[in-house]
């Protein structure tokens, strides 16, 4: 096949071996570095290559199937998304996958970046499969191409592979987001971020038209202050068109194919006060602790046409 003589040609390059393929691996090898061109071809790319199932069921009005905002982000419909989820709703889980995909599919640069030191090892640790939820999924999956892995450049803190694809997880610092120009940039629990470091990631996004490789942000979050970065970051993206893909436990429990025990919601039902629930696993918008007046009596009151 041509197509598998020319992914060679760039592995050998690099420093691959391809004499340690199995015929299997072999056969495999093509598949797993070609570019899905639709969602369905993504959603079993995904399933195939890593072992996970992403929910493609929406429940709630209002809500959206955790994969619409992957496909989203992975095909780069938008220059910027907005993945508001509940706690446990799969967000980390879900921007490992998109890194790795994006990493063999593209073979680009992919900067994921904690709103903590700790988000980014938790991330880092889906990618490598060291976390305790990874057996049988990422790259411990029967058909996950590990070949593809460079062990020269293994380190602490990124992923390479010999097609040059990278993944660097980083703490979200001015440091980190004033470093080189990537493609894409995975932004994870941004409520926990400093806002501008969150805008100055935007600048560090560049498309890299050379591969047909459009830029892309995806900024995710658990939604936990009525005055932090994820409501600023909401307003904008109504301002600027930019879509908000939310969606809550109902997406994502084991009952509609997701990933959330239904006894743990009905535990944390019983062992969380009702406000924290709703805020933590139906995403309704945080109190504003200390205001006076609620945003949307504010916004009532100026408009005239009211």
């Amino acid at each position: 096949m041509s197509g598998m003589s020319n992914y060679l040609d760039v592995l050998v390059k690099n420093g691959f071996n391809p004499d340690k393929l199995t015929d299997d691996q072999r056969l495999y090898l093509d598949l797993a570095m070609t570019r899905p061109k639709t969602p369905d071809e993504l959603w079993n790319y995904v399933a195939l290559f890593f072992g996970v199932r992403l929910p493609r069921k929406k429940i709630c009005e209002g809500c959206c199937a955790p994969f619409d905002a992957f496909a989203n982000s992975y095909f780069a419909d938008d220059p910027v998304s907005i993945w508001l989820a509940n706690r446990g709703g799969g967000k980390s889980i879900s921007l490992a996958l998109l890194g790795m995909v994006t990493q063999i599919t593209l073979g680009c640069n992919i900067n994921i970046l904690g709103g903590s030191s700790e988000q980014s090892e938790r991330i880092l640790a889906y990618i490598r499969g060291s976390a305790s939820q990874c057996g049988g999924m990422f790259w411990d999956a029967e058909y996950a191409p590990k070949y593809l892995i460079d062990p020269r450049e293994e380190n602490k803190k990124l992923s390479k592979l010999y097609n040059k694809g990278l993944i660097k997880c980083l703490a979200a610092s001015a440091t980190s987001v004033r470093g080189p120009h990537v493609p894409r940039i995975l932004f994870d629990e941004i409520d926990c971020a400093d806002y501008q470091i969150v805008e100055d990631s935007f600048s560090q996004s560049k498309s890299d038209l050379a591969r047909d490789i459009k830029k892309q942000i995806t900024l995710s979050s658990t939604w936990q202050n009525p005055d932090g970065v994820m409501t600023t970051m909401m307003r904008r993206a109504r301002d600027n068109g930019w879509p908000i893909f939310k969606w809550c436990w109902r997406e994502t429990i084991n009952s509609n194919g997701g990933w959330l025990p239904d006894s743990d919601i009905e535990s944390m039902r019983r062992t969380v006060s009702e406000e924290t629930f709703k805020r933590e696993y139906d995403n309704v918008e945080p109190h504003g602790t200390g205001r006076i007046w609620a945003p949307e009596h504010i916004d009532r009151y100026y408009n005239r046409s009211l």
